[in-house]
């Protein structure tokens, strides 16, 4: 029966660790002609189920390999390491490489008798991985290709249970080889998956792969393979199998292309890579696509994308919250500037003071004005006359052949007759003479579309305040800020609050709620920003239709830890009876019981402040008559 098969095999693993080695291969060498053997077949016995107990047996065999002494020299101890940390002798290596690897080759692998393909015996591919755990890496190197080459074809199958078989194969194997040969494995599959429903197999069995060597790997292993990873999950959540996966007759006749498994892949890379340092590469996908990111099922794709890396960041042992803070800074500063140059410059072109023309639009004889003009895609920036323009860095006035100076977006200017490129104060690109205007300077560093990048980035700051409060919600008593910590974010508030003027509808919640989470720190930015954080608190309330919506809860969350914490935040009485009468205007009304405690919350803080305002006095009525009724029940 089975039961006494696999105590056989248990039993002969336990003999072959005491073994020396020249008995051992022996043994070794005969189970595996035991298995290849055609013998039994003429006899009528079932050849398939005793070959299976034989492989059985040599991967028991070969999983109790251990140090083999001789009378004179010691066979172990000398030698290249291998995966699992031992030195083997190159004896031991070349005899494992030209006697029993070839064997199990065979072994690995069903052949069908029409040539297309075979079905994987799981015994055979066990043994197979427990013989490269041996190998040395140079010769690990150079054999993996061919053994696993074979078990990857079997995913080219139009069989369901054949593609099963060697999916599951390949992901044992790349757990025990570990994540460091996760790239050669990836590149083996890629080359053989690379067309028609095989495109589909490639993603889940990616999917299979690296959750199963990924997790608890070397952070540094991990991000040696997003090279050969990330560039296929682009293909796979943008390209062709992305549209095929909304075809129901593939869906019906493929179990791969039921699912994509390409956002769980990109979780876990992010909760085992080195981060910050990973994140440019695993958001790779998403950056080279913000310039079409206005459509909107793109923007969904790219918007589910952010939200795994964030997952996998968020649950990251290795991340150093730190430059995680430092890389947030960043992403938000340079959203925030660019739509704050988009804004002045709409004011000033409003304002009259720059003017869009294309160029020879006017009529023959008709001077053309403005500073910025269009011709075939390329902007051209005219110079002003000294003096008319304050954006003007150094009032020279244009010189002879220097009206126009011509500079392409989003590259280097390859025209010969275009000016050299000059470095900026601040390190940007000024195209042309020095008198070029401040506002014309090039964003090419910001990329269309940006916002997404910086909700992210408000997103995973949320989080990480979270976390380091100890607990979820505005309040939490956690642990005392570190001086680094505190110093990044005493800059991270004045960003914020810059960030409550964003006229993206994703950006200011998530600043909202990101100063309420700062606002329960002992910082001291928050007293150099308390003018302009109210005068945005309260225009942000001016928008919302009711205080019981999600936006004017957050702001009144705020509100009320910058009342109770912070002594120099302190409202104007307009200001004040502004809050009274929209957030206790509507007291006897039903609402949740989280909305009521941020109510009553904040009307204590109010009260704190003392502010002599006739409001206070009608709001009180309220409460009293609430508080009589109560107690009349």
């Amino acid at each position: 029966g089975a039961d006494v098969a696999s105590t056989a095999a248990a039993a002969i693993g336990s003999l072959a660790a005491a073994l020396p080695w020249a008995s051992y291969r022996d043994l070794l060498l005969w189970m595996l002609r035991k298995a290849g053997g055609n013998r039994a077949a003429r006899r009528g016995f079932n050849v398939e189920g005793s070959k299976a107990l034989h492989i059985r047996a040599a991967a028991t065999v070969l999983e109790s390999f251990h140090e083999f002494e001789t009378e004179t020299e010691t066979l172990s101890g000398v030698g290249a390491t291998n995966v699992v940390g031992r030195s083997i002798h190159p004896a031991v290596v070349a005899t494992l490489r030209a006697d029993i690897l070839p064997h199990l080759e065979k072994l690995t692998v069903v052949e069908d008798k029409e040539g297309k393909g075979g079905t994987v015996r799981p015994a055979a591919s066990a043994a197979v991985v427990s013989l490269l755990r041996l190998l040395p890496e140079q010769d690990l190197n150079f054999d993996i290709g061919r053994v696993l080459g074979k078990i990857a074809n079997c995913l080219r199958s139009r069989a369901q249970g054949v593609r099963d078989s060697a999916r599951t194969a390949l992901a044992v194997a790349a757990k025990g080889l570990g994540c460091k040969t996760l790239p050669q494995v990836v590149a083996l599959l890629s080359n053989r998956l690379d067309r028609g429903f095989m495109t589909h197999v490639l993603g889940a069995t990616l999917f299979s792969l690296v959750d199963a060597c990924v997790h608890g790997a070397d952070p540094m292993d991990v991000e040696n393979a997003l090279d050969e990873i990330v560039p296929l999950l682009d293909a796979d959540l943008f390209g062709r199998a992305a549209e095929e996966r909304t075809v129901d007759a593939i869906r019906g006749a493929y179990q791969e292309a039921k699912r994509c498994r390409s956002h769980e892949v990109l979780a876990i890379l992010a909760a085992n890579a080195p981060c910050p340092s990973a994140l440019p590469t695993l958001l790779s996908p998403v950056t080279r696509r913000l310039h079409t990111a206005h459509v909107p099922a793109l923007k969904r794709q790219i918007e589910a994308c952010l939200a795994s890396v964030q997952k996998g960041v968020l649950n990251n042992k290795h991340a150093v919250p730190e430059e995680t803070l430092v890389l947030v800074h960043s992403v938000v500063n340079d959203g925030i500037s660019q739509e704050e140059r988009q804004a002045e410059y709409m004011e000033a072109v409003a304002q009259g003071h720059l003017e869009d023309n294309q160029l020879g639009a006017r009529r023959r004889g008709e001077k053309e004005t403005g500073n910025r003009v269009w011709e075939r895609g390329w902007y051209l920036i005219k110079l002003p006359a000294a003096g008319s323009d304050k954006y003007i860095k150094e009032d020279k006035g244009p010189e002879a052949g220097d009206r126009y100076k011509k500079a392409k977006y989003g590259g280097p200017d390859s025209d010969d007759e275009a000016p050299p490129e000059k470095q900026s104060a601040h390190g940007g690109k000024k195209v042309g003479v020095a008198a070029v205007i401040a506002n014309a300077r090039s964003d090419e560093d910001v990329p269309p579309n940006f916002d997404l990048l910086v909700t992210f980035a408000l997103g995973l700051l949320r989080a990480l305040l979270r976390k380091m409060s100890g607990e979820k919600g505005v309040g939490g008593g956690g642990k005392a800020l570190g001086e680094k910590r505190e110093s990044i974010l005493e800059g991270v508030v004045p960003l914020a609050v810059r960030a409550l003027s964003s006229r993206r509808g994703s950006i200011p919640p998530l600043a909202v709620r990101c100063l309420a989470q700062l606002s329960t720190m002992k910082l001291a930015a928050f007293d150099s920003s308390t003018g302009a954080l109210a005068r945005r608190i309260m225009a942000l309330l001016r928008e919302c239709s009711s205080p019981n919506e999600q936006l004017a809860q957050d702001c009144l969350k705020l509100l009320n830890n910058l009342l109770k914490r912070h002594t120099a935040f302190t409202p104007t009485d307009a200001q004040f009876r502004f809050i009274i009468t929209f957030a206790f205007g509507d007291l006897e009304g039903d609402h949740r019981e989280e909305q009521r405690s941020t109510t009553f919350s904040l009307m204590r803080a109010v009260l704190a402040r003392r502010p002599l305002l006739p409001e206070v006095y009608d709001c009180m009525k309220t409460v009293s008559s609430l508080v009589v009724r109560e107690i009349g029940r």
